[in-house]
């Protein structure tokens, strides 16, 4: 998402009044891992999508103030609280 639209990872609540005017919203699970090898039917809990292999092994777990990320190497991470 980064990259092709050129928006950065917002994290929001179900049914957040900001989600409509995003350009692209996506919905998680709990725990959703990225991996540039993946092999279909090989991920039974679903929890895996395809990356690029600098993302490759990047977990993005939900925590009860948003999220938690782990194995991110070379980025910033600004976290921005907003009000609801």
């Amino acid at each position: 998402m980064i990259r092709e639209i050129r928006s950065p990872l917002i994290v929001l609540p179900k049914n957040h009044p900001a989600s409509p005017r995003l350009p692209i919203v996506v919905s998680v699970g709990h725990k959703t891992v990225l991996s540039c090898n993946i092999t279909p039917g090989t991920h039974p809990n679903q929890d895996v999508l395809c990356g690029s292999n600098e993302f490759n092994g990047l977990e993005i777990t939900g925590i009860l103030d948003g999220v938690h990320i782990e194995n991110l190497s070379e980025c910033e991470v600004v976290k921005v609280t907003f009000d609801i």
